[in-house]
């Protein structure tokens, strides 16, 4: 068990249904803020995850990239290539906001790029592709605490044991957190999950009383 303590902490605390989990993301029209602006002269390179040979793209653009970042459509595609767990798709789309973010004319920074990555990662977590999550969460600087930790419930409510673990290995997670994550891996029957998130409890709580 994950300890009395922990047990009554998180039978107390809410674990947000899928439903209310989902309602949390911003409807792919919208645009992150501060992320309108998108570098000028670049021509459309046909798809939004599959190269395509017809014609050549600037020597910035990176290879399969269709839309400007920071547009609206920049970022409906990019959550749609993470909900299909399409990892190069991904990487393409962030390799060309990483471009422009060394680009001072392009008018898109690091804080941009950081938060179009986040909203693949949200996409990803809340759609079981742990590839994606693992892909991104080689970036450093995503925020993984969401609201009410949203992703590591999910993960833990629906048995994902790779997501999980891949959210504890990149953040610190508080003891309420960990043990609400527990309690929903048990009742969903993902056993050893439930075990990882115990474990990580009881080190979290060691560490605090060194």
């Amino acid at each position: 068990m994950c300890g009395t303590e922990c047990v009554v902490v998180a039978a107390t605390s809410s674990i947000p249904e899928e439903k209310e989990i989902e309602t949390t993301l911003p409807p792919p029209s919208s645009s992150p803020p501060s992320a309108t602006a998108s570098c000028t002269g670049k021509r459309p390179f046909e798809d939004d995850g599959d190269e395509d040979t017809t014609q050549s793209p600037p020597t910035k653009q990176a290879r399969g990239i269709q839309w400007e970042v920071g547009t609206e459509e920049y970022m409906q595609a990019l959550e749609r290539l993470a909900k299909a767990g399409r990892v190069d798709g991904v990487r393409r789309y962030l390799k060309q906001a990483d471009l422009d973010a060394n680009d001072e004319e392009c008018g898109i920074n690091e804080d941009n790029v950081i938060r179009y990555a986040n909203t693949a990662l949200w996409v990803a977590a809340m759609n079981h592709q742990a590839d994606v999550v693992e892909c991104l969460l080689e970036r450093k600087g995503l925020d993984v605490h969401d609201e009410e930790d949203a992703m590591l419930m999910h993960a833990a409510k629906n048995g994902d044991e790779k997501i999980a673990t891949l959210l504890l290995d990149y953040a610190t997670f508080d003891k309420p957190t960990l043990c609400k994550a527990y309690v929903s891996a048990t009742e969903s029957g993902a056993t050893n999950l439930a075990k990882i998130l115990n474990e990580r409890a009881t080190k979290l709580v060691e560490d605090l009383n060194v």
